[in-house]
């Protein structure tokens, strides 16, 4: 295989992955959008661990 062949392949799996990941994001988010909606547990740590809190 080719360098170019290598850096190709390499870009390839790069884009599979990145999409594999932006699909994820999007479980993680609704999956939270659920547990802020119904577990008050969660809301409360939630609210504690929040980077904008004061």
């Amino acid at each position: 295989m080719s360098r170019w062949q290598t850096l190709q392949k390499n870009e390839e799996i790069r884009a599979i992955l990145f999409d594999i990941a932006r699909q994820e994001k999007v479980h993680v988010a609704m999956f939270e959008t659920v547990l802020l909606q119904t577990d008050k547990e969660f809301l409360k740590i939630y609210g504690d661990y929040a980077l904008a809190r004061k």
